[in-house]
């Protein structure tokens, strides 16, 4: 059966990378924003903004990493094994850097919540890139919608490897989009999101809600994806992968944790926000420069370029 359309990936890692800088921006733009308009504390909300970038990076790259690989990254400091990616990574170190810098600097805002809707958003023009770039590409199918990939691309190259294909044909396998399935996926959840915003209470609900629905998202997702496309968590246990069975028990423990955030809600009304800057900005501003300059091999030149957008206004603004 004829295919969607066959994906030329000659320029895939361009567009992947532009279309990943073009999310962080979104992400790093909402929360300065709205930080911004709600009038909280500046520095508060850029250094929180800080931590969770570096956190999200960092936890997107981590997450790749094979058991074999760990002593080159942690003992030998080689960063040359960073080159993959997964955003369930990079939304668990999110949510860790953000939350220790919420708790460090004893900030009462929702300030992830502005993130629910644009979130999403920002994660269906990431897979655009993904979808031209290749990676994360699908089973073989015979469906309408179905796509094929150039020859300089990971699926072609598997499909070769695995005897599917031989040499002489010009494009993979028919197989599914499954970066399409998430864009149209991220869309209904930004829809979703906007429509029941108001009806979660607790601090920190609604972006957790709109994790929940991603992980769900993924996870069904998955059945579609090629588990070459997954490294190794894409080995099976029990009919599922490994990565499915990781989404589950974070699946539960977010929603665990939103139904005990949502039942012990106690409206507090928050006085006048304190503006200053004291110890635990500078203390906190320290820390994280320190882990960038020990881990600056880490980060491509278009995560530095906007891990450096951040840090430079801070610190003008902390001076």
């Amino acid at each position: 059966m004829k295919s969607l359309f066959i994906i030329s990936t000659e320029y895939g890692g361009l567009i992947f990378s532009l279309t990943y800088t073009i999310s962080l921006a979104i992400g790093i733009g909402v929360l300065i924003y709205k930080g911004y308009r709600k009038k909280y504390n500046m520095g508060s909300v850029i250094l929180i903004t800080l931590c969770g970038l570096v956190f999200f990076i960092i936890g997107n790259k981590l997450f790749t990493v094979t058991p074999d690989n760990w002593k080159e990254l942690l003992i030998d400091q080689d960063h040359s094994i960073h080159s993959g990616k997964t955003i369930l990574g990079g939304i668990l170190g999110l949510l860790l850097g953000a939350f220790i810098a919420v708790r460090w600097l004893k900030f009462k805002q929702p300030l992830l919540d502005h993130l629910a809707i644009v979130f999403p958003i920002a994660m269906a023009v990431q897979r655009i890139g993904c979808l031209i770039g290749g990676c994360c590409f699908g089973k073989p199918c015979d469906l309408p919608w179905a796509v094929q990939y150039s020859k300089n691309s990971d699926a072609y190259h598997h499909h070769l490897q695995s005897g599917l294909v031989s040499f002489d044909q010009s494009h993979s396998l028919s197989v599914h989009p499954t970066q399409l399935y998430q864009i149209i996926g991220c869309l209904i959840i930004a829809f979703l999101v906007y429509r029941y915003r108001n009806y979660w209470k607790a601090k920190g609900s609604l972006f957790l809600f709109t994790v929940l629905m991603y992980g769900v998202l993924r996870f069904m997702t998955e059945f579609f994806r090629d588990p070459v496309a997954n490294g190794v968590a894409g080995q099976t246990f029990i009919g599922l992968k490994y990565v499915q069975w990781s989404i589950l028990i974070a699946l539960l423990v977010i929603a665990f944790l939103m139904v005990i955030r949502e039942k012990h809600y106690i409206r507090r009304v928050v006085g006048n926000i304190d503006r200053k800057i004291n110890w635990r900005h500078y203390s906190l501003f320290i820390i994280v420069l320190f882990l960038l300059s020990t881990q600056w091999g880490w980060f491509e030149h278009k995560e530095k370029l906007m891990i450096m957008s951040v840090s430079v206004p801070l610190l003008l603004f902390l001076l």
